[in-house]
């Protein structure tokens, strides 16, 4: 008989081990599972962008009020992630915890790392296609083509170091809000655990390597229609709206997101949980 969970979350120790035999588990991933996984996760990131457009498409209110409300739709996409079963880049630096406790190589966390981004990409670029077909940017007579060129060309416009700033702060935010669901033993419990980091990623502005997949491609397109002359388009920011400028965003915000979560996250709460110095020297005297 199954076991009934309890309302209880687990404890942060109790995480730190269950993000550990996580990692494990993804690392030794069957490839066309790796890959069928991660293109459903670039998708869901993306529908969460699409709900998020719509949602902010011509808001004149409060700009602090218009980011926590797209964040809280934005949250579409990560619930979609933790509940249906997919892999993300950004969740996965946390693989970092079960390299660093020995259970994975170094090579088979950059593998997962690599193969795992690019076919989230293409999940991205599926639903650009699928989006920018669909005329979804047509809505509210163009004002979600407006929001659409808006962030898009905002993104693709920053300066390196920005991005790398805002990508490491970015995936704090994230790989948090995966710890946080993993404390959770049902379905409520998980998607309330997530639901204010991920606002607060979303809030923030910061940068996210996958969603920037879906956010800027999408917005190139969007500019070679007759949105980009509506009044109120970012017509000062348009011409960062090139397949140039979005490489130039997502290299820095994939940096940032490593950092973020493999380090300061990963890294961090595998010293506090995980780590056992007195452990470690004694396995180092025994390999001299």
């Amino acid at each position: 008989m199954a076991d009934i969970p309890t309302p209880n979350a687990y404890t942060p120790a109790e995480i730190a081990h269950k993000i550990e035999q996580l990692g494990v588990t993804k690392a030794n991933m069957p490839l066309h599972r790796t890959v069928i996984l991660s293109i459903l996760a670039g998708l869901f990131v993306s529908l969460g962008s699409i709900f998020y457009f719509v949602a902010l498409a011509g808001w004149n209110g409060s700009y602090g009020v218009g980011q926590v409300l797209g964040g809280l739709v934005f949250n579409l996409g990560l619930a979609l992630i933790a509940l249906n079963g997919a892999e993300l880049f950004t969740g996965n630096t946390l693989l970092s915890i079960a390299a660093m406790q020995r259970k994975i190589s170094v090579g088979k966390m950059l593998r997962n790392w690599a193969l795992v981004w690019v076919f989230n990409g293409v999940g991205a670029f599926l639903a650009v296609g699928l989006a920018f077909a669909a005329q979804h940017y047509t809505g509210g007579d163009g004002l979600v083509g407006l929001k659409i060129l808006s962030v898009g060309a905002t993104k693709a416009s920053l300066p390196f170091g920005v991005v790398l700033a805002r990508g490491i702060l970015a995936n704090i935010f994230v790989t948090l809000a995966v710890w946080a669901y993993t404390a959770g033993k049902s379905v409520v419990d998980k998607i309330a655990a997530m639901i204010l980091p991920i606002t607060g990623f979303v809030a923030s502005g910061s940068e996210h390597s996958i969603a920037n997949m879906f956010y800027i491609p999408y917005a190139i397109l969007v500019k070679g229609t007759s949105i980009a002359s509506l009044p109120g388009a970012p017509t000062q920011k348009l011409y960062a709206l090139d397949w140039a400028h979005f490489i130039g965003n997502l290299i820095p915000a994939t940096i940032g997101n490593i950092l973020g979560g493999a380090i300061c996250v990963g890294l961090v709460y595998w010293a506090a949980y995980l780590w056992n110095p007195k452990e470690a020297e004694e396995t180092a005297q025994k390999a001299a």
